[in-house]
């Protein structure tokens, strides 16, 4: 039986959307090994965490093990390569073990390298020496979209029949119910309100939001502000629009998906991003979605997305103007964006994934053990 290893890394840190791509590969890998897709004779799946890690989360037919005393880098770099030594090892967040060479990891883009003022020096300088030796040493390195894979070339250095370009899924809403209680809970009325991530990371571009709604003419148009840094963002506002936008902090996914529902529109004005996952996640929900013309966008968002120069503040209270005015914009919006989120799907993205992880071939199989 082979076994491969999972880095469970992303079961210990905060909910991003990294972390949100390596739980719906995992949990798809553990369907397809429940309907016999993944051999379950011939493959066995652990997820490798550290030992005192707090997880509550469970797969049917992938175990979790907990080994090493260490935790955060030390045991990602010292005990989950000595715990792995000889089995394939998939790494889905940017990081690993650096001399490990039977491993493959996804990195999803390069902003370390492409932004790199939205990021503290020692982050910075992590990332900058993890991705450069990673890429190199990886069998494989996998990311979410073509935009990702020009940026890994141009700043790693590799050559591009490494790369393998799966993107991401949008269907996870669907397992999920909507709760409607959170118009309550955070006192959201009857006026309408547009939707945006805050984030205090400069290439997010939050903060073209506040310029964008001073330029606006609806006295009845809020701003919904999810995020969990989206409260520290709150304090950059002007006095002026402080009142339109209501900073709600950390939302469940079915809090979030409500919102999605009753939203007229989900503002993304990101100078960069390696996919974007919340447009996609909007129009699997019915939401249209404005977002910036620059990086992975659209090329993701395809014709389904109304764009602008996230540079220019005018340009997004234009394209906020067009749509509220503009029904038969909205209804437009709203069929092409369900159209374009059709084609996002996780069982595609951990088929695809799975068949391009070198797990088959004699050199993997000959070091086939796990201590």
């Amino acid at each position: 039986m082979k076994k491969v290893a999972i880095n469970g890394r992303f079961l210990t840190q905060p909910a991003t959307g990294v972390q949100r791509y390596a739980y719906e590969l995992v949990s798809a890998w553990d369907a397809m090994l429940a309907t016999g897709e993944i051999d379950m004779q011939r493959f066995r799946l652990e997820i490798i965490v550290p030992h005192f890690a707090k997880i509550a989360t469970k797969f049917k037919h992938i175990t979790i093990r907990r080994v090493g005393v260490l935790s955060g880098n030390g045991w990602e770099q010292i005990e989950l390569p000595w715990y792995t030594r000889g089995v394939f090892l998939f790494n889905p967040c940017n990081s690993g073990p650096l001399f490990k060479l039977n491993q493959a990891v996804t990195i999803h883009d390069a902003s370390t390298f492409a932004v790199p003022y939205s990021y503290s020096f020692f982050f910075r300088m992590k990332y900058l020496v993890v991705l450069s030796v990673l890429a190199k040493t990886a069998q494989v390195v996998l990311t979410v979209s073509q935009f990702s894979k020009n940026e890994i070339m141009r700043y790693l250095h590799i050559r591009p029949e490494k790369i393998v370009v799966i993107p991401e899924g949008s269907d996870h809403f669907q397992k999920i119910s909507p709760d409607l209680a959170v118009f309550k809970k955070y006192n959201i009325g009857e006026k309408p309100y547009l939707l945006t991530f805050g984030s205090n990371a400069l290439h997010k571009n939050s903060f073209i939001l506040n310029r964008a709604s001073a330029l606006l003419n609806f006295e009845e148009l809020d701003f919904i502000v999810v995020g969990a840094d989206s409260k520290g963002w709150f304090t950059s506002l002007r006095m002026s629009s402080a009142d339109i936008f209501k900073m709600l902090g950390y939302v469940t996914n079915a809090e979030l998906k409500a919102l999605y529902q009753h939203a007229v529109a989900l503002i993304y004005p990101s100078f960069y991003e390696g996919f974007g996952l919340p447009p996609i996640e909007a129009m699997a929900c019915g939401c249209p979605a404005i977002v910036s013309n620059t990086a992975s966008l659209p090329e993701v968002c395809g014709d389904a997305a109304l764009y602008f120069d996230p540079d220019q503040p005018e340009d997004l209270a234009k394209k906020i103007t067009k749509l509220i005015c503009e029904p038969f914009c909205q209804e437009v919006l709203k069929k092409k964006g369900v159209q374009q989120a059709e084609k996002y799907l996780w069982d595609i993205t951990a088929r695809e994934t799975w068949k391009s992880l070198p797990i088959d071939n004699p050199s993997y199989q000959s070091r086939n053990r796990m201590v």
